[in-house]
């Protein structure tokens, strides 16, 4: 899984970043919540401060889904 995140500097530019590949044994939203966490905090980020999350369109993915990794974030809390 590739993890990049996408913020909003001190002189207002959106900058994005490649923070690294993790790989992933399953792919199951509880096991990339996992992952996305582990990466985030060992470059000292916390997923607290997230404001919107994208995706490629994976069917674990979808807000739809029942267990999808954006229900898994907004309903179930950040950790």
């Amino acid at each position: 899984m590739a993890i990049i995140v996408r913020y909003v500097n001190k002189k207002g530019q959106v900058v994005e970043r490649f923070l690294g590949i993790k790989h992933v044994k399953l792919t199951t939203s509880e096991a990339l919540k996992r992952a996305i966490v582990e990466v985030l905090s060992a470059h000292g980020l916390t997923i607290a401060k997230i404001r919107g999350q994208g995706y490629d369109g994976a069917s674990n993915m979808r807000v739809g889904s029942c267990f999808g990794f954006k229900v898994l974030f907004i309903y179930r809390g950040f950790l």
